[in-house]
Parts: structure tokens; C-alpha cells; sequence
């Protein structure tokens, strides 16, 4: 999806919630709309699209945020569901570099990247919930997320072999904007199990699965020859970067725990 789609689509989904926003503040009072908080855990991981980048860990991250589901006429089956998240991430990257040693000879390198990314998600769509079962309601989720990073960090490692020795620096920068992407864009589809507490009152369990549409990262790759390190003969000492666009698609598997009220 390139950059004028996704503007695009961002403008739609402030449109929808603004007026998601005025239709819910005249009909509340009526119980069409539901707001809740929620948090829990997620299971991130990256599929590269990049050769010589590489990201073989799974990590755990932390989401809260505030829910809104609103009714659509008078089903009680069908809202469109929304909110404000706040997602924290963190992916740990691989790749080949090149640096200048300490006798400024250009020699191969690898880094290893601990990124930190933390967004502000408005996700958008439409929730199936089911009648009454035992106090409890079953319900399925389809929609959009939009994220806009708000925080970023890394902890860079790169390594290379000097004198029969291996040599490293270790680098930590509280911003990255370099390397990340402003803005993501993710479809997501999971489901709820909702336990009434009281009146309408309900204690809310669900799981997502967030397939992310949009590259998530900024930059070049240097060339690798077939042993996967920096190919030598295609960069000189300026260090030009003579590879592919760094390119990754995030993947998440969400859950969360909350109130409806």
C-alpha cells in the first residue's frame, strides 16, 4: 500500500470516528453505546521482505487502552467498535553492515538491533455478538487498526573481526525514526467472550490477530554476496549502501482482558 492510500485511508478512519463520536454523545443515553478498558499481553513477530535482514526471536509486549462499541439501530447483535490503544512492541533485527576498523580498512559487519516502537492505534470495525448464552455473549471482530508511532528506541550492537579478534560498539538511541515508519496500518479479526457482572456490566476476555499491511521500517540494506555478509566489492568507504529497501511486515497476536461498561 503506498503513502497516498494510506493517507487516504488515515483521513477515513478520523472522519468515521468523529462521527462516530457526535452520533454516540446524543444517543447514550439510550445504551447504544458501550465503552470499555482493557489490557494484556501480545506476541509480536516480523515477516521480512529483505535479503540479509533477518528476525528469528518472538517477543512479548504490552497493551492498554480504551474501548467503544456503539449499536448499530436497535440490534443488539451488531456495533461498530472502536477505541484509542496504546501498543508497545519490540522486535529484535539482524543484519550486515559494513564499518571503517581501526586502520580504516573497510571490513564486513553485523548488527544485532534490539528496536523498541510504542503506537497510538485507532482500530475500526465491526463486531458480531451473539444472544445471551448462560450470562455470557460470544462475539467475532473484523476491522482496520491505524497506528501512529509515538515513542521509539534501540540497543545496537554491531560486530566485525579485526587482528584475529572480534571487536564490537554497542549504541543505545532513544530515537528512531530512521529506521521506523511514522505511521502502520494492520487487519485485524478475533473474537470475545463477554461475562455479565451486573446490569450492564460485563467482564470482557478476547484475542486478536493483527496482520500488519504496511512496511514498518525506513532505510537500505547494504548488498550480501552468498555467505549472507556485506558483499565488499559493491560498497566503497563512504560505506554507500548499494541493497534492497529494509522492508517488514508486523505480526501480532493480541489478547486482552477488560470491563464493558
Amino acid at each position: 500500500m503506498n503513502n497516498s492510500l494510506l493517507k487516504v485511508f488515515i483521513l477515513s478512519v478520523g472522519i468515521a470516528i468523529v462521527n462516530l463520536v457526535f452520533i454516540t454523545s446524543i444517543s447514550a443515553q439510550d445504551r447504544k453505546l458501550k465503552f470499555g478498558l482493557a489490557a494484556g499481553p501480545s506476541i509480536n513477530w516480523l515477516k521480512i521482505k529483505t535479503e540479509g535482514l533477518e528476525s528469528d526471536k518472538t517477543t512479548v509486549s504490552f497493551n492498554y487502552g480504551l474501548y467503544a462499541d456503539f449499536k448499530l439501530e436497535a440490534n443488539d447483535n451488531y456495533y461498530i467498535s472502536s477505541g484509542i490503544i496504546i501498543q508497545s512492541y519490540s522486535y529484535n533485527l539482524n543484519y550486515a553492515s559494513a564499518i571503517l576498523n581501526t586502520a580504516s580498512t573497510l571490513t564486513a559487519s553485523s548488527v544485532e538491533n534490539d528496536l523498541g516502537l510504542s503506537y497510538l492505534e485507532i482500530p475500526l470495525g465491526v463486531k458480531m455478538r451473539s444472544d445471551e448464552i448462560g450470562y455470557s455473549h460470544i462475539a467475532g471482530w473484523f476491522g482496520f487498526g491505524t497506528g501512529f508511532r509515538i515513542n521509539s528506541s534501540q540497543n545496537r550492537t554491531e560486530s566485525w573481526s579485526e587482528a584475529g579478534s572480534v571487536k564490537s560498539i554497542e549504541t543505545k538511541i532513544n530515537d528512531v525514526k530512521a529506521l521506523s515508519q511514522a505511521a502502520k496500518l494492520s487487519l485485524k479479526i478475533g473474537g470475545e467472550w463477554e461475562r455479565k457482572i451486573t446490569g450492564e456490566t460485563f467482564f470482557v476476555l478476547g484475542c486478536t490477530f493483527e496482520n500488519g499491511l504496511t512496511n514498518m521500517l525506513k532505510g537500505e540494506s547494504y548488498a550480501v554476496n552468498s555467505n549472507g555478509k556485506t558483499d565488499l566489492l559493491q560498497t566503497n568507504a563512504t560505506l554507500a549502501k548499494t541493497g534492497e529497501g529494509y522492508m517488514a511486515l508486523p505480526r501480532s497476536i493480541v489478547i486482552h482482558l477488560g470491563i464493558y461498561f
